[in-house]
């Protein structure tokens, strides 16, 4: 790769100089990092399976927890309603989370110190939603370890994204001069 040619200093017009750009190979952490990237996608797939087939839990959490309300109790049609949004919420939200992994995969592989941070973003999304998986209940056994797989991939990828070994990869190119 070559940056534009600029003109050279006290050169007669016309003459360019074009100066290489030199890439570092990419170190084995970093196609680790997109390889467990790459899972984080397919386990938030199996994530949206999971909340499609998740709604008769929902709603039995929802008739729980309105009959233990005061005041204005909901009646099985809003119910019925709450536990569809949510599954939808749910299920739109995994979606995004698949297309956010595959997005950032692509920005790690390529060195993009952006992707770098929304990744760990995303990861910090996703301690905060196990967190609610696990405190909030009414979730089935299967949506809860998948929420655990991907905790694990998402603790995993930020510390080999942060690690000295792939620091380098994230470091804007050096110009070769010479």
């Amino acid at each position: 790769m070559t940056s534009p040619p600029a003109p050279t200093p006290g050169a007669p017009a016309g003459s360019e100089v074009t100066i290489p750009i030199r890439r570092q190979v990419t170190p084995p952490s970093v196609h680790q990092t997109v390889r467990l990237m790459y899972a984080g996608a397919v386990l938030s797939v199996l994530a949206a399976l999971v909340e499609l087939h998740a709604r008769d839990d929902i709603r039995a959490s929802l008739e729980r927890h309105n009959a233990h309300t005061g005041g204005r109790r909901l009646g099985a049609h809003d119910i019925s309603d709450a536990a569809g949004f949510t599954v939808s919420f749910m299920v739109c939200a995994a979606i995004l989370s698949a297309i956010l992994w595959l997005a950032l995969a692509w920005g790690i592989r390529h060195g993009s110190r952006r992707a770098r941070l929304f990744g760990t973003v995303l990861a910090v999304l996703c301690v905060l939603k196990v967190y609610g998986t696990i405190t909030q209940g009414g979730t089935p056994v299967l949506g809860v370890l998948v929420d655990l797989a991907q905790l694990a991939v998402a603790v995993a990828v930020t510390v080999l994204m942060w690690s000295r070994r792939s620091a380098a990869h994230f470091e804007p190119p050096a110009r070769d001069l010479g």
